[in-house]
């Protein structure tokens, strides 16, 4: 699906009415958490004034759906986003030497990154070779190996 075609879907659907008890006194419960009170104070007034009993935990996910305006960006996706996927560039910074030895960063070009996975891809994989500690023989036990004999142990042990 084209993503202009997305857009104008999304554009003809209604807005969704709240289901939510509390949408009739959004106003009152905004007034009240500006005037600092608690959910649990805003549930027993409601119960007391308005005949509404609701929990305080249902006045607390109330205001984080509705009331609440500071919403952060990373959250929220736009309808541009939709059909593709945000990635955000990375950056790459590769160190230039200046002339007394000071180091500068510049942005790399992709041309420079490129060429810099391709060196690190032909760089010979170093193979450390570690002496052998033990020899296993099936028809004798276990020996450690000393250092001045190399791979296997004498027969004098």
């Amino acid at each position: 699906m084209d993503k202009d075609q997305l857009r104008d879907i999304i554009a003809e659907l209604p807005d969704k009415v709240s289901r939510s008890r509390l949408e009739p006194y959004r106003e009152l419960i905004a007034q009240l958490r500006r005037h600092r009170r608690t959910y649990r104070e805003i549930a027993q007034l409601l119960a007391e004034k308005c005949q509404l009993h609701v929990s305080a935990t249902a006045v607390l996910n109330f205001v984080r759906l509705h009331l609440r305006r500071e919403r952060s960006p990373y959250k929220r996706r736009s309808t541009d986003s939709i059909g593709r996927t945000q990635i955000s560039p990375t950056k790459v910074t590769v160190l230039t030497a200046q002339g007394n030895n000071s180091k500068k960063q510049r942005p790399a070009t992709d041309k420079e990154v490129w060429q810099r996975i391709a060196e690190l891809k032909q760089r010979p994989v170093p193979t450390e070779t570690n002496p052998k500690q033990f020899h296993y023989d099936s028809d004798e036990p276990l020996h450690l190996v000393s250092k001045a004999e190399g791979d296997r142990p004498s027969d004098e042990d």
